[in-house]
């Protein structure tokens, strides 16, 4: 069909229907700031501070109250604050997802914004393009769309003339001129598909956590009732708000309220760091999967090779390059490029300006495209499947070809057949030698990925031969015998036998989009896996992968699916980003070692004291004081210093080792806790209650000291200023309150040689838990670490 007979919509009728319809969105935009506030209550530890603020109001207890309040408002603020500066970032950077469609309008062809189309827009399609709405075929050459966004089929679909594609699927083959019939939210399935392209991942760490968040909260729910029932049973309620008031403080001093500060925080500083380096994280979650990455599996090109292509001097017939430079006219692969700058041609042998061109898109199966002019195609593509079209060559001369060519790709230079039919013949025209060499950090880049235990594999639709010289070149493999041709892989076993059999190769070639969707699934199996593609057909495999890498010059359609976008295509930037997942983790898990391991001590024997001694063990409004003051130089944890040793594995939380290492240090600050009742049993109720509120926070703080590192404290990375100065200055506050601002809420105060006492007891018990520590540390030593 002739462009010129198709009559587009001048501009002034796309105004009218767009003021009359609305934008081409198939969702309706929330206020983002007032929905990223709100977010921050989303938590099970927050329902349940909610909760306890409520009954502290009903009780008249409102010092309670209004403590627990500002806590909750100043955790969600900070988050708040935290996540709004890095979706600012997101939103500077977001200008890597340009989502434009070219539009007739005019009747002049040009790039429009698609939420700029309207109904009866007339639109051209090609391979990789998000379809921006619902829109009828007009035209089809070779059409095929991936509507795995609506039914989860990773099979490409024909799509005919007359036929219809849907808003939110994508272009997998062929390209086609089509005719817009719905937009926004009036498109059949557009929101269904545009919910699927944009529901965020829910990384493997936030999904424990969230398992933990409820655990806790179940827990402690269980536990207080418990201690409730039994005071009840023995006649020690007297005073039913204060004793409510102690249970609810109770509640809060065993679970991690700070939890989601700590999380957001993390997340957002390091999601800063790395989008002012060219990464830029559409989900913030996904930089704890990024430290969880096992496998990353990438292409060769531009990652561990430079995408520059040059094309070799060679003997060259004029015709050659003739049809060389008409097949590479706008397209802007790199190796297109190098044959457009090669030499000036001779321009008459085509001239394809005096007749219509039909563009014959990329097909990744038979690894060939081309133009057509008339009853005239050209044809360039993998030597291969271009020898075995071309039926005018006899067996002998297709086997020299390929004997020649194999020796060229065994050093590594990617060759590219060239053919012409007309009705009558074939017609070989030759062979072009290009070469991408090696990026001078490739072998680096390796070297470091193996230093952090992640695993980097090869998945090339290029020939065994040239896959295999990068990857000795780049050291990724030793011997050749490392790599093979997907080609030669029975994807019809067992899913646990083709595990075992990926195993052994790093470098896999000649992958077709579907066998690379396949292996991602397979090492999924057991492994946290990252995709790198370069957005032509990727989709389905960026989707399926925990992590989806894109680099900025990649489809639209990639760019959705994916989370993580590279302004370039250095995996060094990849490498940094997965240290910085791994320190995330780590920082994580130091404060939830630190919180429980101190309310598994601290609260858990509170709660028994209270069922034998004739008084509460602490206020809850100490309780409640002490958990503030404490909270601020834990959550300096999510920024803090990391050893190399804790982040050289990935890391795949393991609640029953956390919780191991938590209940064994618990023990001894159990342990500490009834050191001081025996040590301070004679003293006043009052200054009993005060003197343990201060140990509370001197035994918390100095825990932070020594769980922060698995080896000696003296020997691990030393902390940031900020959790030095934080403790610090929690330090000063809590002796403040404990000896001299108590008394203006008519709470018992100590005297100053009981203060120097506590803070002697509390060194002891550092002294102690540090040897538990590093003791526990060397028997599990021998063990694979998974986290704890």
């Amino acid at each position: 069909m002739n462009d010129k007979i198709i009559k587009g919509l001048t501009s002034i009728e796309a105004s009218f229907l767009l003021k009359k319809n609305g934008t081409n969105s198939q969702i309706k935009v929330k206020n983002q700031n007032w929905h990223l506030l709100l977010n921050q209550f989303s938590n099970p530890i927050i329902y349940l501070l909610f909760f306890s603020v409520t009954i502290s109001f009903i009780t008249s207890d409102y010092l309670n109250g209004s403590i627990l309040a500002i806590l909750v408002i100043t955790n969600s603020l900070i988050g708040f604050a935290q996540e709004y500066q890095s979706n600012r970032l997101g939103e500077q950077l977001s200008s890597l997802v340009k989502k434009e469609t070219l539009c007739l309008r005019d009747e002049n062809y040009q790039f429009i914004p698609s939420n700029f189309l309207v109904a009866g827009d007339i639109i051209k399609l090609k391979l990789g393009d998000l379809i921006p709405a619902d829109c009828e075929v007009l035209e089809s050459q070779n059409l095929q769309a991936n509507e795995s966004a609506l039914t989860g089929e990773v099979e490409n679909v024909i799509k005919k003339t007359g036929e219809y594609l849907f808003s939110g699927t994508s272009v997998s083959l062929g390209s086609g001129v089509c005719k817009v019939t719905k937009t926004g939210v009036s498109t059949s399935l557009g929101q269904i598909a545009n919910l699927t392209l944009n529901t965020n991942k829910k990384s493997e760490f936030n999904q424990t956590m969230s398992k933990l968040s409820k655990g806790l909260v179940i827990i402690s729910f269980i536990y207080v009732v418990s201690i409730f029932g039994l005071q009840l049973l023995i006649g020690k309620i007297e005073d039913w708000q204060t004793s409510l008031t102690f249970l609810l403080a109770l509640v809060v001093g065993i679970v991690p309220e700070a939890l989601p500060i700590v999380t957001s925080v993390s997340l957002s500083k390091q999601a800063i760091k790395l989008g002012k380096v060219g990464l830029l994280v559409k989900h913030q979650t996904v930089l704890e999967d990024l430290g969880n990455m096992d496998i990353l599996c990438t292409d060769k090109t531009g990652t561990l090779t430079n995408n520059k292509f040059k094309l070799i001097k060679d003997n060259y017939s004029s015709r050659l390059l003739q049809v060389a430079k008409f097949l590479s006219l706008n397209n802007q692969e790199s190796f297109e490029i190098a044959a457009q700058e090669y030499q000036t041609f001779d321009a008459t042998l085509i001239n394809p300006t005096s007749q219509e061109v039909i563009e014959i898109p990329f097909d990744p199966n038979r690894r060939v495209s081309g133009k057509k002019i008339l009853e005239t195609l050209y044809y360039h593509g993998s030597p291969k499947e271009v020898l075995e079209m071309v039926n005018s060559l006899k067996l002998e001369e297709k086997n020299k070809i390929l004997e020649e060519i194999n020796q060229k790709e065994e050093s590594g230079i990617k060759c590219l057949c060239y053919a012409i039919k007309t009705k009558e013949n074939w017609e070989f025209l030759g062979t072009l030698y290009f070469q991408d060499e090696l990026k001078l950090t490739a072998c680096q880049v390796i070297q470091d990925a193996k230093s952090l235990n992640l695993e980097i594999k090869i998945l090339t639709g290029d020939s065994l031969a040239i896959a295999t010289h990068i990857g000795l070149q780049s050291n990724l493999i030793q011997k050749a015998n490392e790599a093979i041709n997907a080609e030669e892989i029975d994807f019809s076993q067992s899913t646990s036998l083709l595990f075992a059999l990926l195993q052994n190769y790093k470098v896999i070639a000649r992958c077709t989009p579907e066998s690379k969707f396949k292996i991602i699934q397979i090492l999924q199996s057991k492994l946290v896996v990252g995709y790198l593609g370069d957005g032509i057909n990727d989709a389905p495999s960026l989707k399926v992968a925990q992590i989806g890498i894109v680099v900025d010059t990649s489809s639209p359609i990639a760019k959705e699916t994916s989370d993580i976008i590279m302004t370039d295509n250095d995996l060094n930037n990849l490498i940094i980003a997965v240290t910085k997942g791994r320190t995330i983790f780590e920082n994580i898990n130091k404060y939830l070692k630190v919180t429980l391991s101190s309310s598994f001590g601290n609260f858990f024997t509170m709660g028994l004291l209270s069922l034998v001694l004739p008084f509460s063990p602490m206020l809850g409004i100490q309780i409640i004081i002490a958990n503030l003051i404490t909270d601020i130089p834990l959550i300096s944890l999510a920024d803090d210093n990391v050893d190399y040793e804790d982040i050289r594995k990935p890391k795949h939380q393991n609640l029953p080792r956390l919780m191991l290492i938590c209940l064994v240090l618990g023990l001894v600050s159990s342990s500490f806790d009834f050191i001081f009742i025996a040590i301070n049993k004679n003293l006043p109720e009052g200054q009993i209650q005060t003197s343990w509120f201060l140990f509370s926070v001197l035994t918390e703080l100095s825990i932070l000291f020594s769980i922060r590192t698995r080896g000696f404290f003296l020997k691990g990375k030393s902390p940031r200023k900020n959790a030095i100065i934080f403790s610090v200055i929690a330090l000063g506050v809590s002796v403040l309150i404990s000896s001299y601002l108590f008394r203006y809420i008519n709470v018992t105060t100590i005297s100053l040689q009981q203060v120097f006492g506590m803070i002697v007891l509390a060194l002891c018990y550092f002294v102690i838990s540090e040897l538990v520590k590093l003791i526990y540390y060397k028997i599990n030593s021998s063990q694979k670490i998974v986290a704890e």
